[in-house]
């Protein structure tokens, strides 16, 4: 299923902060609790650097798989598959990405199957975006104006 054919709550555009987002899949909601989806997009100028996967509690053997589209189109990205131990992690890394360009995007986590009446798999998650900083162009008419005279001052003395 296309990830943009499901409801997906949309968390806006994130732009050089950082956003943390707790949940749960697979528990005792209902037979469609079995994985929760995240439309986001990444302004001009930003990159999505990281998302740390601050706490993970796996109830049961059951994995939860872990999945990045484009929301436009529903190409997947990436994949993988979330345990315990990777408490800490960049889920960048499991998709094999260094960092995310600007875009419209879909994150989902699922689990592949659920028992009713079972606590379901907690995770808390932070998605960190930097911003490309561009020097304004009177910051950098300064810089240019500071080293033409720092410059002119070494000349001056070499010359006398």
């Amino acid at each position: 299923m296309r990830p943009n054919a499901v409801v997906c709550p949309l968390l806006g555009t994130l732009a050089g902060a950082s956003l943390t987002i707790v949940g749960s899949v697979g528990g005792a909601r209902g037979p469609r609790d079995y994985n929760d989806n995240f439309r986001f997009d990444l302004a001009l100028g930003t990159q999505l650097v990281s998302i740390t996967l601050d706490s993970f509690d796996q109830r049961g053997p059951i994995p939860v798989n872990v999945l990045l589209f484009r929301t436009s189109g529903g190409d997947v990205l990436g994949r993988g598959t979330l345990r315990g131990g990777d408490v800490g992690s960049d889920l960048l890394d499991i998709f094999g990405f260094d960092a995310l360009d600007p875009g419209d995007y879909t994150f989902r986590l699922e689990r592949e199957f659920v028992t009713l009446g079972r606590p379901g798999s907690s995770y808390q998650l932070t998605f960190n975006v930097a911003s490309d900083e561009v020097p304004e162009p009177g910051s950098l008419s300064l810089l240019l104006l500071g080293a033409g005279a720092l410059f002119a001052v070494g000349r001056k003395r070499r010359s006398t």
